[in-house]
């Protein structure tokens, strides 16, 4: 035995926790969508009878982005980055890079916390 000095206990992680983390997370990736909201009503690329404010952001909506900002063009890019998740990845990581537009949105400065 190489570890007989160290002695490893697992704890149970309690399921409370497990959520916070799981909802944390879909949070985070909800607020990198709507990062994409405005170039995506920019380029007009909702449906012509959708609500751009409210109306989901498809997969369709971040391919078109994809291809307006020629991120197609690099080798391999669509089997790279073939789910949602990824293309949002790329184009966030466009997004900052490039555009340099920061990740996370800047709070205005009256801006105060809802109740």
């Amino acid at each position: 035995r190489s570890s007989e000095g160290r002695r490893s206990t697992m704890r149970a992680v309690p399921k409370c926790s497990v959520k916070l983390t799981e909802y944390l997370e879909d949070l985070r990736k909800k607020e990198d969508l709507e990062l994409l909201r405005e170039p995506i009503k920019e380029h007009g690329l909702f449906p012509e009878d959708a609500d751009a404010d409210k109306t989901p952001i498809t997969i369709e909506e971040l391919k078109n982005l994809v291809r307006i900002w020629k991120l197609n063009w690099s080798p391999g890019f669509w089997k790279m980055n073939p789910l949602k998740e990824d293309l949002v990845n790329a184009l966030l990581e466009y997004r900052e890079e490039v555009l340099h537009l920061p990740r996370n949105p800047v709070k205005p400065a009256g801006a105060r916390p809802s109740r």
